[in-house]
């Protein structure tokens, strides 16, 4: 019964903390996972008959209202797809495609929630710049970089302190050419889905700041200070007294 009252106690605690604010607008965070393709070869997203290709990056946020940010995401990793084989009768035909793909994705995030919630879900929109590099042959894509739009997707964010976050987030990115993975046709370009999972880090203001929390530790630093100084000097006037 005690460890039941202590783990509701400890949500309720973390249930009053929060994300970015107006006096720490600026967050960073570190983020790797998966990365799936879909084409002219096949759709491949959400198959788990594919071989895993990973990706690593990293991202910086900033506050612009209490439900909206501007996110930049670097990545860079891999991508790929194996057709079976009742794909084509050609035997010419390549069905093996993987790619070495880094990617800055900016988008407009949009929470559900307040940020004053542990769970926050949210969701974005915006574009993406991405170099496509051919690791199956010697051949590098004729545009080293494209613009890709629309990239997009949804997430969640578990606040786990005032300054650290988990962040898990899908997100889509449709990009501009179809030639990629070496077949040309069918109605859609080529495009990728990220499974993403990050650790992310509140960039708090160290200055005096009406109503911030990294200003009213520092404050209250201060006024311990401040504090024993007093004491300290009372006890000098007592011993003074006392000796005359």
């Amino acid at each position: 019964m005690k460890s039941t009252v202590l783990l509701a106690c400890c949500f309720v605690a973390i249930g009053g903390i929060t994300a970015q604010t107006e006096d720490e607008k600026w967050n960073v965070g570190v983020h790797g996972g998966a990365t799936q393709y879909s084409g002219d070869l096949g759709n491949g997203f959400y198959s788990n008959k594919q071989a895993l290709y990973g990706f690593a990056g990293v991202s910086v946020s900033r506050y612009l209202t209490p439900r909206w940010d501007a996110s930049l995401m670097i990545t860079r990793g891999q991508a790929g797809y194996l057709a079976s084989r009742d794909f084509s009768q050609d035997m010419s035909i390549d069905y093996n495609y993987r790619v070495d793909l880094s990617t800055a994705n900016f988008v407009l995030r949009y929470n559900l929630r307040n940020r004053d919630y542990m769970f926050v879900p949210f969701v974005f929109a915006g574009g993406s710049l991405i170099r496509q590099r051919d690791r199956s042959t010697d051949l590098l894509n004729k545009k080293p970089f494209e613009f890709a739009v629309p990239t997009g997707g949804v997430g969640f964010i578990v606040q786990l302190n005032p300054t650290m976050a988990i962040q898990f987030q899908e997100m889509f990115i449709y990009t501009m050419s179809d030639n990629v993975d070496r077949h040309i046709g069918g109605r859609y370009n080529d495009s990728y889905l990220f499974h993403t999972l990050g650790l992310t880090f509140n960039l708090a203001k160290y200055k005096r700041v009406e109503g911030s929390r990294a200003g009213y530790r520092i404050d209250r630093c201060s006024d311990m200070g401040t504090g024993f100084k007093r004491k300290h000097d009372a006890k000098k006037v007592k011993a003074h007294s006392k000796h005359h």
